[in-house]
């Protein structure tokens, strides 16, 4: 916001805030300053998911029946992730990745089902939850900062599947097979780590062309991840008071 108000063009690490209320209020000062803004979320800056985006909107697997995902990671006992005066545990840090995934798919959902493990530090140290739309289709994710998980993402069709062969959020290949399995599709992209990169060449585009933001991560986007993430934490109980958060 302090940047903003300085008539600053805005990049800012995911998530873009703490509450959709944060975020509505951030794009309202983009938007009438005429600023550039963009949530740092730079797996949707990958060319596996404008591919990804072509084949859901063509229907290419059907309707979207469900979409299961998972990410956990190790953290050390000290790390800040722990702190809940930082808004801590796996929600707001790499459960992000799942959340913006399955709302880009889905959308916000219609109701959320949780629970949460509580952690020692005072935060959650596991949660999982169960997102479905009007239409009862149901995505689910389960995150940890005990250990390391193997990061799948897997959509479910009517008349496909697409399974990601690696970690759903970071470059790799995805095999899009027909229902009953007589047909595959395989995309490439190399692995690796050098991903950045795409998303700073964008952000850079976007500004020099004068646009206020960039379609690989609409400031609309943002705003259904954040409000999905409300859901959840009003679903598992969770809330960030000690990190100075007033609802």
């Amino acid at each position: 916001m302090l940047a903003l108000n300085s008539g600053k063009h805005v990049l800012v690490e995911k998530p873009i805030a703490l509450n959709r209320a944060q975020t509505a209020e951030m794009v309202e000062l983009a938007r009438r300053k005429k600023l550039f803004l963009a949530e740092a979320l730079w797996t949707f800056f990958l060319p596996k998911f404008d591919v990804l985006r072509q084949l859901l909107e063509s229907k290419a697997i059907g309707e979207i029946k469900s979409v299961d995902t998972n990410y956990g990671e190790y953290y050390a006992p000290a790390h800040r992730i722990f702190d809940p005066k930082l808004a801590g545990g796996p929600l707001l840090e790499i459960g992000t990745y799942p959340v913006s995934f399955l709302t880009e798919v889905f959308g916000i959902p219609k109701k959320v089902v949780g629970l949460g493990q509580p952690d020692p530090r005072g935060v959650n140290g596991q949660l999982s939850a169960i997102l479905t739309d009007a239409q009862g289709n149901q995505g689910t994710f389960s995150t940890t900062l005990y250990g390391f998980t193997p990061t799948e993402a897997v959509i479910v069709g009517t008349e496909g599947t697409i399974r990601f062969e690696s970690s759903f959020q970071l470059p790799g290949p995805f095999v899009v097979s027909s229902a009953d399995g007589s047909q595959t599709l395989r995309y490439e992209e190399p692995s690796g780590r050098h991903f950045e990169g795409l998303e700073a060449a964008e952000v850079a585009r976007c500004i020099t062309a004068g646009k206020q933001e960039t379609p690989y991560r609409p400031l609309d986007a943002s705003l259904k991840t954040m409000t999905t993430l409300d859901m959840i934490r009003r679903a598992i109980g969770i809330n960030f008071s000690d990190a100075g958060l007033v609802e």
